[in-house]
């Protein structure tokens, strides 16, 4: 085991594929010794509480003064009812170290929360036994959707201004946990501690029209944006990622399991991440809504700014989805409000990641609804080559009328060639009178 706090025994080569040669070296060895801002621990092994315990430990960031005479809320990922050995839910005995810890540093409670798309799996995914758990009756199991929700202001939020999110979250002294799991994801590509919290929003208020389970109308305006929204809105106080069995292939719950008999966890949640995506070799460029997050300040900017503490550990390439959704740049309106009836107009650029079908349109939004309405199409479904795309807009809708006062969404779709899901990005323009 090392604890030097300086070498977790990753392939050298693959942090340099990973961070363009940014990481700092001391010889041959590991990462050069150095004083970092953002601490992230390892535990290796085939024993999911052990390796949890030395993971969280390593840190040294998970002490009484976190956790004691407070409530911790941990937020497993149970996306559909299925045993951990699949790669696709949060092992048990991973929560249950989780719970251990706070305990004995002194909780007032501990709450396990989860919604699935039906139910929350608890039962299912083999947590039934929590219920019963502590004799002074501090541990409980929590369905969301029986929980009140309201409605939180995000001022930096990239396609939410105001979301509903569940009440208990914001309740003084809570510390929320992700207790997340190491897996791909179709759309997102990959599913850590940060799109764990993709499961918070009830699902009531974003139910897309046509749809009878599910949060898509997060979807519908981007789920990498929405993603780092919820993020904005209750940031993670302590990350915690399963990895003892991850998921490779198409994610996330109908993959191929693959064994890495890893935890991963921090306090901050992005360096967490960051740290998984070296370990099984995904390049940041491909996982948009951690580039937001970023971008955003929430957490290191670079690979080198992550001190790796605990057990040794090799990485592992995951296999990834046949073709990589088409990804956007943040579609930006340049002048970003503009008035219309002076004859005034506005310009939008994006850039495409990889060629494929492109759709531009102009929709109108709310922030307590789920609907996405169309207003004016700019580029019906087109075949474009990547890179940039630059188009007008003079403020009016299909019909000519010139819109209101108001702010309007930018919507790209995209779609590759012979992948059939369907990516949503989406900036932001105003029209003013």
């Amino acid at each position: 085991m090392n604890t030097t706090g300086v070498n977790v025994g990753w392939d050298r080569r693959g942090f340099l594929k990973l961070t363009g040669g940014a990481m700092l070296y001391a010889g041959s060895g590991g990462l050069l010794a150095q004083t970092l801002p953002y601490r992230v621990g390892v535990g290796s092994g085939t024993d999911p509480y052990g390796a949890t315990i030395r993971a969280i430990e390593a840190t040294a960031d998970w002490t009484p003064a976190l956790t004691s005479g407070r409530r911790v809320i941990i937020k497993p990922n149970l996306v559909v009812g299925i045993s951990a050995s699949t790669g696709t839910i949060t092992d048990p005995e991973v929560t249950r170290a989780i719970v251990d810890l706070a305990l004995r540093d002194g909780a007032s409670e501990v709450l396990i929360i989860e919604a699935g798309t039906t139910q929350a799996y608890f039962t299912e995914c083999g947590y039934d036994f929590f219920s019963s758990y502590d004799p002074d009756g501090r541990v409980r199991l929590v369905d969301l959707a029986t929980q009140p929700v309201i409605l939180v202001d995000i001022p930096r939020g990239l396609a939410y201004r105001k979301m509903y999110l569940p009440a208990l979250i914001f309740e003084p002294n809570t510390i929320l946990v992700s207790a997340a799991k190491l897996k791909v994801h179709t759309l997102a590509q990959a599913t850590l501690s940060m799109k764990n919290m993709f499961g918070l929003p009830p699902q009531a208020n974003y139910l897309s029209p046509g749809r009878t389970s599910g949060r898509y109308a997060l979807h519908d305006r981007s789920v990498n944006e929405s993603t780092v929204d919820i993020n904005l809105a209750r940031p993670i106080d302590f990350a915690v990622v399963d990895g003892i069995v991850g998921m490779e292939r198409i994610g996330p719950y109908g993959g191929d399991p693959v064994q890495m008999n890893l935890v991963v966890a921090g306090k901050n949640a992005l360096a967490v991440d960051l740290a998984c995506l070296a370990a099984i070799q995904l390049p940041l460029a491909r996982v948009q809504h951690l580039q937001y997050a970023r971008s955003l300040g929430l957490g290191p900017s670079r690979f080198d700014q992550i001190e790796m503490r605990g057990d040794t550990v090799s990485p592992r390439a995951f296999v990834q989805t046949p073709v990589i959704p088409l990804v956007t740049t943040y579609p930006k309106a340049t002048p970003a409000i503009f008035a219309p009836n002076r004859g005034e107009a506005t310009t939008i650029q994006y850039t495409l990641g990889q060629p494929g079908y492109v759709r531009v349109e102009i929709v109108l939004t709310s922030e307590t609804k789920p609907d996405v309405v169309p207003v004016r199409v700019l580029r019906d479904w087109t075949a474009m080559p990547a890179g940039p795309d630059v188009l007008a807009w003079d403020g009016r809708d299909e019909a000519g009328v010139v819109l209101p006062t108001n702010r309007y969404g930018i919507r790209v779709t995209t779609k590759s060639y012979d992948f059939p899901p369907r990516l949503w990005t989406i900036g932001w323009v105003g029209v003013r009178a």
